[in-house]
């Protein structure tokens, strides 16, 4: 009995700690428990493999972007494409924090603030969605 007791005071001990650290699922299609904190998940290189406004996939063919977001709140954001058949690639640098309790994030490249919303951010895929007027927008990364 008191094997059980000192179990079961363990489990919520290990539960009230991962709660507080962010291991707890936070957007509506996050994994339900991580072992990494939402700021370990979040730090990552993110290549985007799919954008979507108001339902509507955009075509990403030839065309490339990545978000480098590391843990001290900068981010370098990458684009590679071409315009009128000239290769056109560029870089700025950036900075990001969670908002709204961790459920978003508020990104910061050239002094334009965007609000997105995480649907999904687990060790492999980061789910985004924002609102600019009265379009929707959807953006799916995956580790690089």
């Amino acid at each position: 009995m008191i094997l059980l007791k000192k179990m079961s005071f363990v489990i919520l001990v290990g539960m009230a700690i991962m709660f507080e650290t962010g291991c707890i699922k936070k957007g509506p299609d996050d994994p339900l428990i991580s072992l990494e904190t939402r700021m370990t998940r979040m730090s990552q290189d993110w290549v985007l493999v799919q954008y979507e406004k108001n339902d509507g996939v955009i075509d990403l063919t030839g065309t490339y972007s990545e978000w480098d977001i590391h843990n001290n709140s900068t981010l370098t954001q990458t684009e590679e494409g071409t315009i009128f058949g000239f290769a056109v690639r560029t870089s700025s640098d950036g900075n990001w924090s969670f908002i709204d309790s961790k459920k978003s994030i508020s990104i910061n490249i050239n002094n334009e603030v965007k609000n997105y919303l995480i649907d999904r951010l687990s060790s492999t895929e980061l789910w985004l969605t924002y609102y600019q007027g009265s379009d929707t927008y959807f953006l799916h990364f995956q580790v690089r």
